[in-house]
């Protein structure tokens, strides 16, 4: 099966969705703070697993004057307002990058990472794909995106997803996760088998790199 599957990396950097031959190409990502990256399973032209995460200029933010929490809260949905708020909380943003061992050797910019989403289509589940992209994630980000990343967090709650699009589409399930059994179970493993601790009782999972590096 490996060889009939493909993989497709993009992000708003790449893609320019109002192209103006009369705007240097530096102009379309100076005031962008955050980079929405989106990687695509693909077999024989079809999405048949996906995920998509936003990646915060942590610099880029902080030299601004602004935080995390109010750029997602101004530019994002509510999840990422939230993702961010739980991050503020454990003082996971905004670290002393002076003590911290993890940022003095950080060869490029640290990031803050909120993943979306990631699913895998029915009839590819058990194949191991979304474990190769839970486990893969860091790699992907920090090769493609030049960045070294500080947390990762991800909200694992039911969704419906579309896949009669090229980008799969998204929707609530408007119910909560039955936490002994079915899909949030599996989610559940699946990422505290990559690093993931989850928060508190929430719905949410963090990866702290820097913690990571130091321990």
């Amino acid at each position: 099966m490996d060889d009939e599957l493909y993989l497709e990396i993009s992000d708003d950097y790449k893609d320019i969705e109002y192209f103006d031959i009369d705007s240097p190409y530096e102009e379309y990502h100076s005031g962008k703070r955050f980079n929405q990256v989106r990687v695509s399973v693909k077999r024989e032209g079809k999405t048949i697993a996906y995920l998509e995460c936003i990646l915060f200029f942590d610099e880029k933010i902080n030299e601004a004057g602004a935080d995390l929490v109010s750029v997602a809260d101004d530019e994002l949905n509510d999840d990422s307002y939230e993702a961010m708020q739980i991050l503020e909380e454990q003082g996971l943003l905004n670290r002393d990058e002076e003590s911290n061992l993890y940022y003095l050797l950080a060869t490029n910019p640290v990031s803050t990472v909120h993943l979306q989403h990631i699913a895998v289509r029915e009839d590819f589940g058990g194949k191991g794909i979304g474990e190769w992209l839970v486990r893969n994630l860091p790699s992907i980000i920090e090769i493609n995106c030049k960045v070294c990343l500080g947390v990762i967090i991800v909200k694992l709650y039911p969704e419906r997803v579309d896949w009669s699009y090229n980008t799969p589409m998204f929707s609530p399930d408007l119910g909560e996760p039955e936490e002994d059994a079915g899909m949030f179970l599996v989610m559940k493993k699946l990422f505290e088998a990559n690093g993931y601790v989850r928060h508190k009782k929430s719905l949410f999972f963090i990866r702290d790199f820097a913690w990571n590096e130091v321990e």
